[in-house]
């Protein structure tokens, strides 16, 4: 198990990372060009580099991620 719960990749990979990328496509938000919504926020495969949109964000630190309490 991973952070993101049972999330398995379809290459059967538990190895995901998140991640957070500015590319400044807001007119790619269900909000539309000029909401600000400039980062978009994904889960990736480490081990075959699949890519797995989530959603957008306005800023970077809008988000944090679950603690891994092991």
């Amino acid at each position: 198990m991973n952070n993101f719960g049972n999330f398995r990749c379809s290459c059967g990979s538990e190895n995901i990372t998140c991640s957070i990328e500015y590319d400044g496509c807001d007119w790619k938000s269900e909000e539309g060009k000029g909401s600000g919504f400039d980062y978009e926020i994904s889960l990736a495969c480490k081990n075959c580099g699949r890519v797995y949109p989530i959603g957008r964000l306005k800023s970077e630190h809008d988000f944090s991620q679950i603690r891994n309490n092991k």
